[in-house]
């Protein structure tokens, strides 16, 4: 029995015992608790054939599923279940394939084989069609069955005319079959079907752009002349350029010629010109043709720069796209420069551009003349700024003062100690002798330091790296500054300068060419000797003739000889002693450190451009 049966045989069995089986209160349902197993041969042109052990539910395309699938010469046309020797059905897939049916895909029985035969006739179809690949055809299909079994043509398909390529055992031949004939063209195993893509033109274009208000593409079949394709196009706008229009027409062979038009003779009498298929019609408008007019504004405006030129704009006009005049600008003069046009004259002249100068009021406006004076193509602008007005410079002191912080600069001839007193003067704890000025460095000495450093690291070809420092400290003595105010010794101050005054230092630092480089108590009265020893003593490779004091304060003094003794420099507190090594011989370069040389001075020439554009 089926399911279906054995659910009202035990149904109405039971209901004998369970009245309410059919009153809706008692329900029943019936399942299967296990199925048993069939053995089924798949033989044939299939990827893995053998006998399979499938559910006694198990259907033909169960198990070709299972052995996965017809193999590359298999057919899915004709699948034959072979059943006690005798052919019980023959299956064509692609009724399934196409449209999801499965007439004949009927359940097997143990033993069952399932026969997948090679193909007979096998076609390729290809080209805009939405499956193209490889196709079985029975000899009863047309090439109009071959279309749907691909899935019909995509929206770019050629499908009046197939082209089909076949091979005869000798060479190729070619048919090329109508729409109305495809239903009645018999195909051969072999045969190469191409559908090819509809050509990219238009049988009805004509195309309109320019100064319309809606230009595009129109059909030929509505507008035949050119009133109404612009009539079409919703008419002119205003910038038209009617002197002159033109359309691009597409001969027979294929060039092109333009056809120029006096459009304002053309719209005031009755003729017209009638369009062709593909013809092209350009009005240009009055931008098109003439240069993109602009007047710069520079100086002490909010947003300097390049402004469109619109007829009869005054300065204030621009002034005031530009943001307005700033606090900053010189009540003195307004100035307007403006290019000298004479398009007859056939010499040169000497005289670049004719200058006009305002004066602006004291409420920062312009005055009459220049309110009234109207602006020309390319005009420039400038507003100068006042000479008199300065923007506040900071200075930064830190360290032992009374009241370290910000300072603004009060002029421009103010000096070291001047700041220092407007601080408080010292306190107990400072160290004067270690003070030191940091200032900024400009760019031509930005420039200087990357070269020095290119220059210090020439001949170390392996390694090279470069600091680019924007500040230097530069070396003061602050005891005869504060003893004479105003000598040679009291630096003016600049914008940005911070003047370091630390507190009293108990060390001296050692490095260099030494045993035991390192830190030191400060010994008063105690010479370099002393301080030499307690590092250890010179190392082999050591210089002693050349050693370097660098002071708190930055500057640096190096040993030099009287006769035949080495003269040392006095050690102060926070001082750094630096003892220098002996150089190794120079020997001569090798191709490798040549090669590292090249690539460094390469490295170098693009950190200087660095430098150059960041300072820009």
């Amino acid at each position: 029995m089926t399911i279906e049966e054995a659910t009202g045989k035990i149904k109405r069995e039971l209901s004998t015992i369970y009245a309410g089986l059919y009153g809706g209160n008692t329900f029943l349902k019936v399942s299967l608790g296990s199925v048993r197993s069939i053995k089924v041969n798949i033989v044939g042109e299939v990827a893995m054939p053998g006998t399979y052990t499938l559910s006694s539910l198990a259907s033909v395309f169960n198990a070709l599923y299972a052995a996965g699938g017809p193999a590359e010469n298999g057919s899915l046309r004709n699948v034959k279940i072979i059943r006690d020797n005798k052919t019980a059905e023959e299956l064509d897939f692609y009724e399934f394939l196409t449209k999801g049916e499965q007439p004949g895909n009927m359940r097997l029985q143990d033993e069952d084989i399932v026969f997948v035969s090679p193909y007979t006739d096998r076609v390729e179809i290809k080209g805009e069609v939405k499956r193209p690949g490889l196709f079985d055809m029975k000899p009863s299909e047309s090439l109009k069955d071959l279309i749907y079994f691909a899935g019909n043509f995509t929206g770019a398909a050629y499908s009046q005319r197939i082209k089909t390529y076949r091979k005869t055992g000798k060479e190729y031949k070619v048919f090329d079959t109508p729409v109305l004939q495809q239903d009645k063209f018999k195909l051969q195993n072999g045969d190469e079907i191409m559908v090819d893509t509809i050509l990219t033109r238009f049988e009805n274009k004509v195309e309109i752009e320019g100064a319309v208000y809606r230009p595009g593409i129109f059909a030929i079949d509505s507008v035949t002349t050119l009133k109404q394709l612009i009539k079409k196009a919703d008419g002119l706008r205003g910038d038209v350029f009617k002197n002159r229009i033109l359309v691009y027409r597409t001969r027979e062979d294929l060039t092109m010629e333009v056809i120029p038009f006096d459009l304002s003779e053309l719209m005031q009498n009755d003729k017209d010109f009638t369009l062709q298929r593909e013809d092209s019609v350009v009005i240009p408008s009055i931008s098109d043709i003439t240069e993109n007019y602009s007047i710069q504004i520079s100086g002490g405006v909010s947003k300097p720069g390049k402004y469109p030129f619109i007829l009869n704009s005054t300065v204030e006009d621009i002034i005031i796209q530009a943001g307005g005049i700033l606090e900053s600008a010189s009540l003195a003069r307004l100035e307007v420069a403006r290019r000298i046009k004479n398009n007859i004259n056939v010499s040169t002249n000497e005289q670049i551009a004719e200058i006009y100068q305002f004066p602006i009021s004291k409420d920062l406006k312009l005055s009459d003349s220049a309110s009234k004076f109207t602006l020309q193509p390319f005009d420039q602008i400038f507003i100068r700024k006042s000479p008199g007005y300065l923007i506040q410079e900071m200075v930064d002191i830190d360290g032992e003062v009374l009241y370290p912080g910000n300072y603004c600069l009060t002029s421009k001839g103010e000096r070291i100690s001047d700041l220092i007193k407007r601080a408080g003067n010292f306190t107990l704890e400072a160290y004067p002798e270690g003070a030191r000025l940091i200032r900024k460095l400009t760019p031509d000495q930005l420039m200087s330091k990357a070269i020095e450093q290119l220059k210090q690291h020439m001949e170390d070809t392996t390694q090279i790296e470069y600091k680019t420092e924007t500040e230097s400290a530069i070396g003061i003595d602050l005891k005869k500054i504060m003893k004479k105010p105003g000598s040679v010794y009291d630096l003016y101050l600049y914008k940005g300068d911070a003047l370091k005054i630390p507190k009293k230092l108990k060390t001296v630092s050692l490095t260099g060419a030494l045993l035991s480089p390192g830190i030191v108590c400060y010994a008063k009265g105690n010479r370099m000797p002393y301080y030499i020893s307690n590092a250890g003593g010179y190392a082999d490779d050591a210089k002693p003739s050349k050693l370097y004091v660098v002071y708190a304060n930055g500057m640096i003094k190096s040993t030099h000889k009287i006769f035949f003794f080495n003269k040392y420099p006095r050690v102060e507190p926070g001082a750094e002693i630096v003892v220098t090594r002996k150089s190794e011989r120079k020997r001569k370069m090798t191709i490798a450190e040549a090669v590292g040389f090249g690539t460094a001075m390469s490295s170098a020439a693009l950190i200087i451009i660095s430098i150059i554009n960041a300072l820009k």
